[in-house]
């Protein structure tokens, strides 16, 4: 490649990275645009860490909000809030 995206530092590929990051962490997913250009960053970014065994948070954040953007409110909420609340309802049932 050109710009190998293995290197700690690199001239080219550490601000691009940057830049993605930055955008993923920023991003609302409010509309299909921002959805669409986050999955592309999402792509990008996960194409700039895969080589040097990094892990990227970002892609990872902003694909959990896109997802609970697309649910109802309250199902969001639920969604977010983890399984936490559902272990805990199924044993006051019983």
């Amino acid at each position: 490649t050109l710009f190998p995206t293995s290197d700690r530092r690199h001239p080219v590929c550490t601000p691009a990275a940057l830049l993605v990051a930055k955008y993923l962490a920023t991003c609302t997913a409010t509309s299909t645009q921002q959805v669409s250009t986050g999955l592309l960053c999402c792509g990008l970014a996960m194409h700039m860490a895969a080589p040097a065994g990094r892990y990227a948070p970002e892609p990872l954040m902003f694909l959990t909000d896109a997802l609970a953007a697309a649910l109802p409110p309250a199902a969001a909420d639920a969604a977010l809030r983890g399984s936490r609340g559902a272990g805990s309802s199924g044993r006051d049932g019983g």
